[in-house]
């Protein structure tokens, strides 16, 4: 603490704006010196996977792979999926390949070297592929003041980020809504392109309402605010039944070890 009774003051932004750069020079590297491109892919999400696992807090787990419902149907292969680390059982890991169960997931993130068009519709494919699983209905949790009922299941999140963009700084704005515009079930509610700046959307009948923060120094800190806040709102995923993924598992049919409390 200071002896002078002055307090120190941090400029959060700033400090934001130097890892975004730092994240700039590693998917920079990656790109000029890794030739193959499902290589370069990997290890680009790998860094972002990584920084969120660093920043996010602890309850929250940020993996590759693949979403899984109770009905034997999986989502598209994910870039990053942030799930539940306390009530969240693995269905199967296989070296950095997760299946995950589609009760435990808050929000999905596409990882995209430069946002083109073509990207912004591989994005939203992948994010409805997740959006339109089955989730089984949540349990009640005991805890230190009684007993939590179950409750519906929220929202999960799809966000896309990148290091550029093809689309033209000219009129940014209207030409990045144009090609967001989607339903419910592939709608992309924000995301971050290091070069130019962090965008959030909601999405308004028909219309998308999008707001952009067109900073590099800015994007990355904007977006994990946007980030944070969406998963504040969904507070914590309750626990489900394993049992409903019996029934997908043919040698378990309708058989069940259950121990009654």
């Amino acid at each position: 603490m200071p002896t002078d009774g002055k307090k120190n003051r941090v400029d959060l932004s700033s400090v934001f704006a130097a890892v975004a750069e730092q994240l700039r020079a590693q998917f920079n590297a990656i790109q000029h010196s890794v030739q193959h491109g499902p290589t370069k892919g990997s290890a680009g999400e790998a860094v972002w996977r990584e920084w969120l696992e660093r920043h996010l807090p602890r309850r929250y787990a940020a993996g590759t792979g693949f979403v899984t419902d109770s009905k034997g149907y999986q989502s598209k292969q994910q870039d990053i999926v942030i799930y539940d680390r306390q009530y969240s059982p693995l269905l199967y890991v296989e070296r950095d390949a997760l299946f995950i169960p589609a009760e435990s997931v808050y929000a999905v993130v596409e990882v995209k070297t430069s946002l083109t068009p073509d990207e912004i519709g591989d994005a939203k494919a992948k994010i409805a592929s997740v959006r339109t699983l089955y989730r089984a209905p949540s349990q009640k949790v005991l805890h230190a003041a009684g007993v939590a009922r179950p409750r519906k299941h929220g929202r999960i999140f799809g966000y896309v980020v990148a290091t550029t963009t093809s689309l033209s700084r000219r009129n940014f704005q209207k030409r990045l809504a144009r090609h967001l515009r989607s339903d419910q079930a592939s709608f992309i509610d924000g995301g971050c392109i290091l070069s130019v700046g962090a965008f959030s959307t909601q999405l308004a009948r028909a219309k998308v309402d999008l707001r952009t923060v067109e900073s590099a120094d800015h994007a990355l800190f904007c977006f994990f605010g946007l980030l944070f806040e969406d998963l504040k709102s969904l507070a914590t995923v309750r626990p489900f039944d394993l049992g409903h993924y019996a029934t997908s598992v043919r040698y378990l049919h309708r058989k069940r070890l259950k121990r009654q409390i």
